[in-house]
């Protein structure tokens, strides 16, 4: 989260709230561990 230019404009001290609060979010209904899922797309070409 603090690569998001959202969450770097935050003070400092708002930050540090913000993701205080989303860790407790994850340990208590994720157990812990959030899986982001990612989607990178490759395209090919040949030369005619």
């Amino acid at each position: 989260m603090l690569s998001y230019s959202g969450t770097q404009m935050m003070t400092v001290g708002d930050r540090d709230a913000l993701l205080d609060d989303v860790e407790v979010l994850i340990e208590r209904d994720f157990g812990g561990r959030v899986t982001r899922p990612l989607v990178a797309v490759l395209t090919t070409a040949t030369l005619a």
